[in-house]
């Protein structure tokens, strides 16, 4: 029987086999075109379990995937709340589930926004592997498994706003959040709470394989912000770093609390390849530094060095010995300080040599003490000069009577002479 093309108004049933509703032009199998807001509606008669929708077969009349609406409680009491839209794809048990404003993977009444755990889940939910996002007030992340949620807001905590990602995993190495690009890992958040950034097995809370820039104005420290009072750092054993704390300076800044310890401060330690641990240098928490050596027994010193320095210079503050050179300066007779010496084995105002193995020497005092003793030998060297020019004047003066009184024997031994 030869099909025939019927066409009334804006439908038509041509020969072709395509239908057109709407359109005299359709160009599919079904083309509908209207300005309704409901070009197409396809009811149902039925009032228990009713469901409406369309399945899509293969050329060997098998189902390939199916979408329905239908009622989640089975009876159609009108109520939109219970209204699902189901995509599925047979022999596979997948399915999206959209309806009560959550969206359910393989699960028509999701646990969350979008989950594909039930709300009714009751069995061991250690064994549930799901993923939640959204708004929920669900308490079973506290139980065992290897599971994950994510919410936008949590109704059971102090959240109320942003995104919050749980994990219930029993295992401490596994993972929060893992990013990678390159086959390489960016970003690692374990279980346990480790972060590592540019590793995937950090080996503390934060753990960076690479370089580190910080910068800004969140970390300028600047005292007269109010809000830089780092008054939280009191008995908190924590560290901060930011910068300019000296207020125009503009220097990076380390602060740390000492917590519960004595002394604080910072240690640099040098681990090599063998064995333990070396601390190379150590600022306490007074400021004195410490260099080869973790203890101090004088306080006194800001730099301890436990080892010999090397330098192309040192310049030390001192007040010089000028004083010496006063008039009112009193210099020991040589007398006084043969005596003393002979005593004591050193110079007046200089340590001894089991004193200075005691205590060391202070740089700064010694050179101003051995300025002192050199300039005491200038004047002793003056004194004595004096003295030799003095002794000189009167040896010539006697060498001048000498040379007088041999005149005057020559002269009486020629009138002797001739007198014979």
């Amino acid at each position: 029987m030869a099909l025939l093309q019927v066409s009334y108004g804006q439908n038509i049933l041509p020969d072709t086999g395509f239908v057109g509703l709407g359109t005299t032009s359709p160009v599919s199998l079904l083309h509908i075109s209207s300005t309704a807001a409901f070009p197409l509606t396809i009811s149902t008669t039925a009032t228990t379990n009713p469901t409406v929708g369309f399945n899509f077969m293969n050329g060997n009349s098998m189902p390939m995937a199916s979408i329905k609406a239908y009622y989640a409680n089975g009876v159609g009491s009108g109520s939109s709340s219970n209204q699902i839209l189901s995509l599925a794809v047979p022999y596979t048990n997948a399915s999206v589930n959209i309806g009560n404003g959550s969206v359910g993977i393989n699960t028509a009444v999701p646990i969350s926004t979008l989950s594909n755990i039930p709300n009714t889940y009751s069995g061991s939910l250690g064994d549930a592997n799901g993923l939640g996002i959204g708004n929920s007030s669900f308490t079973w992340l506290n139980n065992s498994g290897g599971y994950a949620a994510i919410f936008t807001n949590s109704q059971t905590g102090a959240y109320t706003g942003g995104l919050l990602v749980k994990t219930n995993s029993i295992d401490p190495a596994s993972y929060i959040t893992r990013l990678e690009s390159g086959g390489f890992a960016r970003l690692a958040v374990r279980s346990d709470g480790y972060v590592g950034i540019g590793t995937a097995s950090p080996q503390a809370n934060l753990h960076l394989m690479g370089t580190l820039l910080s910068s800004g104005p969140y970390g300028n420290l600047d005292p007269n912000n109010p809000a830089n009072t780092l008054a939280f750092l009191s008995n908190s054993g924590q560290m901060l770093i930011g910068w300019n704390r000296s207020s125009g300076v503009g220097e990076t800044d380390f602060i740390a609390n000492p917590g519960a310890g004595t002394t604080g401060g910072f240690a640099f330690y040098n681990h090599p390849n063998t064995g333990p641990e070396t601390q190379l240098m150590y600022i306490m928490g007074s400021g004195n530094v410490l260099i080869g050596k973790n203890t101090q027994g004088n306080s006194s010193y800001l730099l301890d060095v436990n080892g010999t320095i090397r330098g192309n210079g040192v310049v030390v503050n001192t007040t010089g010995a000028d004083f010496v050179f006063e008039p009112s300066y009193h210099l020991h007779s040589l007398t006084y300080l043969a005596k003393y010496v002979g005593k004591n084995h050193h110079l007046p105002e200089v340590e001894s040599a089991k004193q200075m193995q005691t205590d060391g020497l202070n740089v700064g005092e010694n050179q101003t003490k051995l300025l002192q003793k050199v300039e005491e030998l200038t004047l002793y060297l003056i004194e004595k000069d004096n003295e030799i020019k003095k002794e000189q004047q009167v040896n010539q003066a006697q060498q001048a009577q000498i040379n007088q009184l041999r005149e005057q024997l020559n002269a009486i031994a020629k009138s002797l002479n001739k007198s014979k």
